[in-house]
């Protein structure tokens, strides 16, 4: 069953934004979105048209997970640590995939799930292609995110992040603070506001 994304009560349709439900590829079955979360990213997505954050379901995961391996491990290896597979695969179905494509290209992905240890949103994964990094494609996906978190109500986003990279400081800049160094990640934390803005 397809997702409305368009509500003409707020104003903004599908035309609107310059999207189809075949280009948002939106459905029930594939990601646990509400006609809520669909107007937050049909919303976000029309203010930026050059990165889009595309929900998906298991048929991406080889993608997502051969990127994931890719990025993470040098810094597990560096750690005396090894990428597993099965680690990634027992923890996939409990979280929400988006990918994310600049113009129709597929640079990455984003992996969240509810943390109800704080009634919030926790991100598992913001994973670029190489040649996708320090673009703003970060920052984007991370706004997107916002949105979601506040189209249901939550109002903190978590994450973790080892302590060597480079993208703590792009976090910083988001608004996330570090709530825990007690291993070798950081927990960082970002309290939304009532709007949009940080």
């Amino acid at each position: 069953m397809e997702l409305t994304v368009g509500n003409p009560d707020a104003g903004l349709t599908n035309a609107d934004a310059g999207l189809t439900n075949a280009d948002a590829a939106l459905t029930n079955a594939d990601a646990a979105l509400t006609n809520a979360d669909a107007l937050a990213l049909v919303r976000a997505n029309a203010h930026d048209t050059a990165m889009r954050f595309v929900p998906v379901g298991v048929e991406t995961w080889d993608y997502c997970r051969a990127l994931a391996q890719a990025n993470m491990e040098p810094y597990l290896v560096r750690r005396g640590q090894q990428w597993t597979r099965t680690g990634w695969d027992e923890k996939a179905p409990s979280r929400e995939f988006f990918e994310l494509y600049v113009e129709r290209e597929r640079v990455g992905f984003v992996s969240l799930w509810r943390d109800n240890d704080i009634d919030g949103v926790h991100i598992g994964d913001i994973q670029l292609e190489e040649h996708a990094r320090n673009r703003g494609i970060g920052k984007q996906a991370i706004e997107r995110v916002f949105a979601i978190a506040r189209s249901r109500g939550l109002r903190e986003v978590t994450l973790n992040v080892f302590r060597d990279n480079p993208a703590i400081r792009l976090y910083e800049r988001m608004g996330f603070v570090v709530i825990d160094h007690g291993f070798d990640k950081f927990r960082m934390r970002c309290i939304l506001k009532d709007d949009a803005s940080l």
